[in-house]
C-alpha cells in the first residue's frame, strides 16, 4: 500500500484542524503540525517545560480554539495566536527553514518505520510556501481547505 502524505492549507478558521482530526480518527492518519515545534520553543523560552506546575495551562492556551484568540495575562495581554505569529516571524528571520526541518524529520522517521498505523500522515497547518514545497518534495499533496 503506498504511503500517503497530505498537507492541509487554508485560512484561519477554514477547518484544517477538523479535516486533520477526521483523517486521523476515521482513516488512521498520523496527524502532525508545524506549530508543535514552535509551541515547544515558546514554552521553553518562558521556562515552561513538561512537568512545570503550569505546563497544562500554558499548553492549552496554544491548542484550545476558544483560548488562542483571547488576550492572556500569562502572555502579557497578547493572544496565543499573536505570540505564535511573532515567534514564527522572528525564528524564520534567523533560519527560514526553522519550521520545516523538525516536521520533515518526523515525516522521514515515520516513513522509515513503515508500520501500517503510521503509514499515512496529515500535516494540518500548512501556512507557508516552503512548508508546502517540503510536503510535495516528500511525495505529498496539498489540500486547500475552504469553508
Amino acid at each position: 500500500m503506498p504511503f500517503k502524505l497530505i498537507g492541509l492549507a487554508g485560512a484561519i478558521g477554514s477547518g484544517k484542524s477538523q479535516v486533520g482530526r477526521l483523517l486521523s480518527d476515521k482513516y488512521g492518519y498520523k496527524e502532525i503540525m508545524f506549530k508543535t515545534e514552535f509551541v515547544r520553543r515558546i514554552l521553553l523560552s518562558l521556562d515552561i517545560v513538561n512537568g512545570h506546575p503550569d505546563y497544562e495551562i500554558y499548553f492549552n492556551l496554544f491548542y484550545d480554539r476558544k483560548l488562542k484568540d483571547k488576550p492572556s495575562k500569562l502572555l502579557g495581554e497578547s493572544t496565543p495566536r499573536e505570540v505564535m505569529f511573532s515567534f514564527s516571524d522572528w525564528a524564520r528571520s534567523i533560519d527560514p527553514d526553522t519550521s520545516v526541518k523538525p516536521t520533515e524529520l518526523k515525516i522521514k522517521t515515520y516513513l522509515k518505520l513503515k508500520t501500517q498505523s503510521l503509514l499515512d500522515i496529515v500535516v494540518s497547518d500548512v501556512r507557508f510556501e516552503d512548508e508546502a514545497q517540503m510536503i510535495k518534495k516528500n511525495g505529498g499533496t496539498i489540500w486547500q481547505v475552504k469553508r
